[in-house]
């Protein structure tokens, strides 16, 4: 484990010094190096109007990805447990609507809802998050084995115990990977709102310093973007081996499984 991360650092070490080497060597106002962007962030100005960009397209992001992931797992439980041919239907139109690349709801909310700075990205935010999950919610809820819940029946469980103890950790299991990439898909979303419809936020900034063709400002912020949204992934798939790994599902039970063989071998 301490090796595999060893490693890890290590390449990302030769990634940025072949990345400045490659940045002195060609000598062009176009390829600015790791160093070159680690000295935007000492400017105290920069870095005060960064902060600010920075809460507000986190709140919009989170906002509109948490009201998508509450409605997309809500609806689809529900559905799933007491309307069946509605769960059909909905299944479709999700699959349809969740097909459409979230940019592209923009200019539409756009004419709906104006540029407000707040209703715009959330609406935006909550578009791309919401059909996705609600969609692998159903995905998930047809993966469920039969043969299980019927074993669990004849055991004695039935209604909400059914569900809390068979159904929704399987259900989970299959939907912790698509809310881990439709969590990177908002901020994307965001930000390329922010960049073409709000005056204000990452995605803006960006654009200030594109226009002023500041290439090492706009990569700072690019990085920030990317920082924030590896961060948010390892800090989901954490949550989710500890969710699962307390139901007996994920990676963490597998290992279990496997030592124990091993053990016995």
């Amino acid at each position: 484990m301490v090796r595999d991360r060893v490693v890890e650092a290590v390449s990302y070490l030769v990634l940025l010094a072949a990345w400045q080497l490659a940045a002195i060597a060609y000598s062009s106002p176009w390829l600015v190096g790791p160093l070159e962007i680690a000295r935007v962030f000492a400017d105290k100005v920069f870095l005060a109007k960064l902060v600010d960009a920075y809460l507000l397209t986190a709140m919009r992001a989170l906002t509109g990805f948490a009201l998508g992931l509450v409605a997309g797992l809500g609806l689809g439980v529900l559905a799933g447990m007491v309307a069946l041919r509605l769960g059909g239907v909905l299944e479709k139109l999700s699959a349809i609507i969740a097909s459409v690349p979230s940019v592209a709801w923009i200019p539409l909310l756009i004419a709906l809802l104006g540029t407000d700075e707040f209703r715009l990205p959330v609406a935006a935010s909550f578009l791309c998050s919401f059909p996705p999950i609600l969609y692998q919610v159903f995905s998930a809820l047809r993966s469920v084995d039969p043969e299980e819940v019927a074993v669990a029946q004849t055991l004695g469980a039935e209604g909400m115990y059914l569900w809390r103890t068979i159904i929704l950790p399987k259900v989970l299991e299959k939907l912790f990977p698509a809310v881990k990439v439709e969590s990177v898909m908002t901020w994307k979303t965001v930000f390329a709102a922010e960049m073409v419809a709000v005056p204000s936020g990452l995605g803006y900034l960006a654009m200030l310093y594109a226009d002023l063709l500041d290439v090492a400002h706009v990569a700072a912020i690019v990085f920030v973007l990317t920082a924030t949204v590896a961060v948010f992934v390892s800090l989901a798939s954490r949550f989710e081996k500890r969710v699962l790994a307390k139901r007996g599902l994920g990676e963490r039970s597998w290992q279990s499984i496997s030592m124990y063989a091993a053990r016995e071998y």
